[in-house]
């Protein structure tokens, strides 16, 4: 951390600066100069690898690389921090064993490493590690907790277009989709302000239904930690109070994480939205008749980079 907040990384822009011959070319994305601050904001095999991630967060636009990373320093989540620094630290290293052991890079295998290197230190360290509360709401919930309560999947994702999209799904006690909704507002929004507004809208959702005993699922870690009062993030405590208060109104309701490959349906209706807008529909969505639509017709402004999930 401290070599890339010097910028004294052997990135290839810095090694031509010191006279160095070599192609420039990122040799992960091949669109640009490697320089530190394309490898870990601009590079895609980098966004692919922080998607892949536990942190339920992706990269402002238009950013500079200090201060973001100092804006994930000095957050109120240590365990984030550490998977933060260490999923960085993961990934430069996955970049050397590309450029020199002919490594091909597959992001779902660094997020995995870098989260099961930040739990096996805290293991083993665990008078160092003050966020046990933390580590449990990122495990995987039980399948007895999904059979126990209704399950509502929620998920969110940004456009440079300037909208955001969500999607949603509930399932009864026996895992059957009841009811699947997705939504499009024309509003600009940080993705951790676009996730937490996703899981308030879940909240409206099952008030508005009258499903009083539900777990809400998001693949948002820093979003239901606020909602549980494990973390504080300035930009969404006024939604989390919302959460809160709603969830009051409610008989028996969780805000509970999930990850992202148990979240694909919700995920898939995120994607629908950019083409269909806001619809709801009893049941499952009929995702596979609009996909063929929106595959012939991108909505504007939209790529695969350009429009990404929030979480």
């Amino acid at each position: 951390m401290w070599r890339l907040a010097k910028n004294i990384l052997p990135t290839r822009s810095n090694l031509h600066k010191k006279g160095i011959t070599l192609d420039l070319l990122c040799p992960l994305c091949s669109s640009e100069e490697e320089s530190s601050q394309h490898l870990f904001l601009k590079c895609d095999m980098f966004k692919l690898t922080l998607f892949a991630s536990h942190l339920g967060s992706h990269i402002p636009i238009d950013i500079d690389l200090h201060d973001w990373i100092l804006k994930w320093l000095v957050c109120q989540d240590p365990l984030g921090v550490q998977l933060f620094c260490t999923l960085l630290w993961k990934f430069w290293a996955g970049r050397n064993a590309v450029i020199f052991n002919g490594w091909q890079m597959d992001p779902t295998f660094l997020a995995l490493d870098a989260l099961s290197f930040v739990q096996e230190f805290n293991e083993a360290n665990p008078s160092r590690n003050r966020r046990a509360l933390v580590s449990q709401s990122i495990s995987e919930p039980s399948r007895s907790t999904c059979t126990s309560m209704n399950s509502m999947f929620v998920d969110a994702g940004c456009c440079n277009s300037g909208h955001i999209v969500w999607g949603l799904v509930l399932r009864n006690l026996n895992g059957e989709t009841v009811f699947s909704a997705c939504k499009r507002e024309d509003i600009t929004a940080e993705p951790l302000l676009a996730e937490a507004l996703g899981v308030r809208w879940a909240l409206q959702v099952a008030t508005d239904q009258g499903v009083n005993s539900v777990s809400i699922y998001s693949d948002a870690a820093n979003v239901v930690n606020c909602i549980n009062k494990r973390s504080n993030f300035a930009a969404i405590n006024l939604i989390a109070q919302d959460c809160r208060n709603l969830m009051a109104g409610l008989g028996n309701v969780s805000v509970m994480f999930i990850s992202r490959t148990q979240n694909c349906d919700a995920h898939n209706l995120v994607s629908l939205a950019k083409v269909v807008g806001s619809r709801t529909w009893l049941g499952v969505a009929p995702l596979v008749s609009v996909y063929s639509v929106s595959a012939a017709v991108p909505a504007a402004g939209c790529n695969v980079f350009s429009c990404v999930p929030a979480s």
